[in-house]
């Protein structure tokens, strides 16, 4: 019975060697000959680039291509894992880059021959420069969601999806986007519609997530009730030693915006008798005037950033005799605005607002300057003017507003309005009419102003026109950023 087994076993060894000899004698080619061409050392290139290159790949023993494949490997170098992901299965790389500021990934070529199995590689680093430093930031809405898209001031026909960045599931509904510089990096804060307490800031060098607002609370006992914000203002100042407002329950919470955003914390809001709403502007000679309107006592009220420390809030209660305390204006904000954040010279600070006495829609102008007066600095109103809008103008809720220094811009239907701030007078029409309907505007220059309209035509539907606001090109659309959102909300330009 054993001697059957052991010549079974011999047979079935020469079959198997005769196999080999087989497959050995139809591939005699030197399988070590091969020329791997096309691929640098390095390569450094920013999110959104596209990385070509083409190969030369040459094996001796192989004559039909067919037999091969290949791939393109990336394993993102983070910190305690590795994550692989093949990017491409075809013999020359055409990808677009992304992954994370200041990465470092190590890839892979792979040439496979299928037929006798075997592998060839070469390698390659890829640096990952981040293109966040200058562009456009819009905040729309898509499908019932929420979408942050930015557009680099060096790669305008690109738009990166912040969103998908940064989030595994969509994304709530924003309104609110803002930009900040500090020494510590800028910054970026939105507010959600949908879900306030999930409003967030991201890192501004690589517009990462870095935490919610809700985690920069070190203790939730200083805010009454539900946590809902209701706005964020992130302070310009010529320093950069910003501050950065959280709108919170009707209460205002500040914290110095320089230092690490991971390690400062909003504390106890501003003090006093007040409620305020979600909106704001800035004003003061640098922009360092927090300014908003007290529901509860119908006036205006401020906060210098002089009374905002480094990690809480510790601010002089707000009580009448402020300067700026204007009482009695019982008044419904519609829209405020004030200084010009990229020059940091606006000492204005400008409110569109419905009286409740006369239901008249007016624009209400502050001056308010930082001064020596006996011999103590402060904050005083410089004048007050008031200017009614004319009836024909209609409903202003349906209105957008941007300001300059010496312009209030309004935006309606396909329609845009120019109202100077120097000497009032007539409103005026541009000379233009654009392909879609008004959603959000902003200030991009002294000769031009940024505007958002809802072309309609797919989920993509907003396009943002830069329409020229110098006296000898009145009108005139400069550039047209296409399909850059969904319905467009809010928009910020990035400057640093």
């Amino acid at each position: 019975m054993r001697s059957y087994k052991y010549i079974t076993c011999f047979i079935l060894c020469l079959f198997m060697y005769s196999c080999l000899v087989d497959q050995t004698e139809e591939f005699s080619g030197n399988f070590d000959i091969y020329t791997i061409e096309g691929l640098e050392n390095v390569y450094t290139k920013e999110i959104g680039d596209t990385l070509n290159i083409p190969m030369k790949v040459f094996i001796e023993h192989v004559t039909d291509t067919s037999d091969l494949e290949y791939y393109w490997v990336l394993t993102a170098m983070a910190t305690g894992m590795n994550v692989k992901d093949t990017v491409s299965r075809e013999k020359d790389l055409h990808f677009i880059v992304s992954g994370k500021f200041g990465e470092r990934v190590s890839g892979q070529y792979i040439v496979h021959d299928t037929k006798n199995d075997l592998r060839y590689f070469e390698s390659f680093s890829l640096y990952i420069q981040s293109p966040f430093k200058t562009g456009w930031c819009f905040l729309s809405e898509r499908n019932g969601n929420g979408l942050l898209t930015f557009v680099a001031s060096t790669r305008e026909n690109h738009v990166y999806n912040l969103s998908d960045m940064n989030f595994e599931t969509p994304m709530p509904k924003g309104k609110y986007v803002e930009f900040y510089p500090s020494s510590a990096g800028p910054a970026i804060g939105v507010v959600l519609q949908d879900k306030p307490e999930e409003s967030f800031f991201l890192d501004g060098n690589s517009l990462s997530f870095v935490s919610t607002l809700k985690e920069r609370f070190k203790s939730l006992d200083y805010v009454s009730g539900e946590f809902k914000p209701q706005n964020m203002c992130l302070e310009h100042t010529v320093t950069y030693s910003s501050t950065i407002y959280a709108l919170v329950n009707g209460k205002i919470y500040a914290r110095a915006g320089y230092g690490d955003i991971n390690y400062s914390y909003f504390g106890a809001p501003v003090a006093g008798d007040y409620e305020v709403g979600e909106l704001y502007g800035l004003s003061g000679t640098n922009s360092e005037l927090f300014v908003t309107y007290d529901y509860a006592n119908h006036r205006y009220i401020y906060v210098p950033e002089s009374d905002v420390t480094t990690i809480y809030t510790y601010s002089t209660p707000i009580e009448d005799g402020y300067p700026f305390d204007i009482s009695n204006v019982d008044v419904t904000p519609l829209w405020m605005g004030g200084s010009d954040p990229a020059y940091y010279r606006d000492n204005q600070f400008v409110a569109v607002v419905k009286n409740n006495d006369t239901q008249k829609w007016q624009l209400h102008l502050f001056h308010i300057k930082r001064q020596r007066v006996d011999g103590v600095y402060g904050y005083h109103l410089q004048d007050m003017e008031l200017y009614d809008f004319p009836e024909s103008m209609g409903n202003l809720d349906e209105y957008k507003f941007c300001t300059s220094n010496k312009v209030l811009y309004l935006g309606k239907g396909n329609e845009v309005y120019r109202l100077s701030l120097i000497n009032f007078g007539n409103i005026e029409k541009l000379p233009l009419t654009l392909e879609g309907v008004v959603t959000a505007m902003d200030y991009d220059s002294d000769t031009s102003i940024a505007v958002a309209v809802d072309s309609g035509e797919n989920e993509m539907c907003g396009d943002v026109y830069f329409i020229s606001t110098a006296s000898e090109n009145l009108g005139d659309i400069l550039k047209v950023y296409f399909h850059v959102g969904g319905k467009i909300v809010d928009m910020v330009y990035k400057n640093k």
